[in-house]
């Protein structure tokens, strides 16, 4: 389906943020992915939804922006510019288990994280949350607003900037705790799991 550009930000050399707006709402949960392709460039990328659900007709992305012609064509479009996009879909959304939510994110990983924690918040779920979210410097915060008002909701946010991120003896055995981001970071987050006696559901979001 085509879509339009609504916003392009730029926050480092290889790093957009991304706002779609769709001529009509897209079913899906928060959590999904949607596969992009722009007229005329070859290939697609599939891109998780930083963006709740309840924020359609848009939905927002964070790409990583490599050397293919299309992630260099994503970089270079302008508001009003036209995009396809396939509906959303994937398996990685917010189930009933555990007694809290921790979310940990790494680099581009922070996007279906932040969708389900902005749903859950909307949602009124009373489970205690808490991001874990690591980045390489302050240049690749780019949901500054999102993250002030999940802490207004009382979401504990602990931020790592050019560090690991790292679990805590302080996250309960009985939490929910999803993860997305490098595949170094999960292999790690794996490792450090196990010796906390917690179980982390490596998850690939597409």
């Amino acid at each position: 389906m085509n879509t339009t550009v609504f916003s392009h930000q730029t926050l480092a050399p290889d790093l957009i943020k991304l706002v779609l707006q769709f001529d009509e709402a897209q079913a899906h949960v928060s959590g999904q992915y949607s596969v992009l392709r722009l007229p005329g460039i070859a290939g697609q990328g599939y891109y998780s939804i930083a963006s709740p659900a309840s924020a359609q007709p848009k939905m927002t992305f964070l790409i990583r922006v490599g050397d293919s012609p299309l992630d260099q064509a994503l970089a270079k479009l302008k508001v009003g510019d036209q995009a396809n996009a396939e509906a959303p879909a994937g398996k990685f959304e917010l189930g009933n288990q555990g007694d809290a939510l921790v979310f940990v994110a790494g680099g581009t990983g922070i996007a279906p994280m932040l969708a389900m924690l902005l749903q859950s918040v909307e949602n009124v779920d009373q489970r205690p949350k808490r991001l874990l979210y690591g980045m390489r410097d302050e240049t690749e915060a780019g949901f500054q607003s999102e993250l002030a008002s999940l802490r207004h909701a009382g979401v504990q946010i602990d931020l790592y900037i050019g560090e690991p991120v790292c679990l805590d003896s302080s996250i309960s055995s009985t939490a929910a705790i999803y993860a997305c981001g490098p595949k170094p970071m999960l292999e790690a987050l794996a490792e450090q799991a196990e010796s906390l006696g917690l179980e982390v559901p490596l998850t690939e979001p597409y």
